[in-house]
Order: C-alpha cells, then sequence, then structure tokens
C-alpha cells in the first residue's frame, strides 16, 4: 500500500505520481501526459480543499484519496496507452 505522510505537499504529489508512474507502460509522451493531467488534478483538487479551510498536508491527503490508489490510478489508463503503444508500432511499419 502507498504510504503518503512525507510532509510538505509537493513531494506527497510527487511521490503519488512516481508511484502511478512506476505502474504505466507505453510511450513517453502519453505516460508524461497522464503524469501532468494527474498532476494537475491533484494541484485543483488540494486548492479546492485549501479553501475549506484544511492545512495544506491534509488537502493533499484528501486530494489524494479521493483520486484512489496509485495501482487502480494506473489501470484506468491501461487503454489509453495501449492505444499509443499499437499507434507508434504501426508508424514505425
Amino acid at each position: 500500500m502507498y504510504s503518503r505522510r512525507l510532509g510538505p505537499a509537493e513531494p506527497a504529489i510527487e511521490a503519488y505520481l512516481a508511484a502511478i508512474a512506476a505502474r504505466l507502460i507505453g510511450p513517453r509522451r502519453t505516460r508524461a501526459a497522464i503524469l501532468d493531467e494527474l498532476r494537475d488534478g491533484l494541484h485543483t483538487a488540494a486548492a479546492a480543499h485549501d479553501t475549506q479551510g484544511m492545512t495544506p498536508d491534509a488537502s493533499v491527503d484528501t486530494a489524494i484519496d479521493e483520486f484512489g490508489e496509485p495501482a487502480i490510478v494506473a489501470d484506468a489508463f491501461a487503454d489509453e496507452l495501449a492505444t499509443g503503444q499499437a499507434r507508434r508500432i504501426g508508424l514505425a511499419y
């Protein structure tokens, strides 16, 4: 199981994204785009929780909890990555 207790908000988000990245298989550019999208979503969610009076760490923890376990999140992108990989192979031929 992934542990979020790393201190300041940014390292917690990056550690969470690293746990997801380790499970993403496919074209580098597609993986990077997925991680950028997730990073943006996490920052947006954490900022929304900040406005509700949560501490920065609690805001990030809540946002990460809402996104879910890294393995589940990575699995959600499997089809997108497979399509990107197939497109890349097709272009190679």
